[in-house]
């Protein structure tokens, strides 16, 4: 159960910095 919610809570955490990334370079094309 521990390692299920790590894994769930890494995935948020990289998914959240995909968003960011891609905001990013949508801030940066325009």
């Amino acid at each position: 159960m521990i390692v299920f919610l790590a894994c769930k809570y890494f995935f948020v955490i990289s998914n959240i910095e995909m968003h960011y990334l891609r905001s990013s370079k949508g801030i940066n094309g325009m």
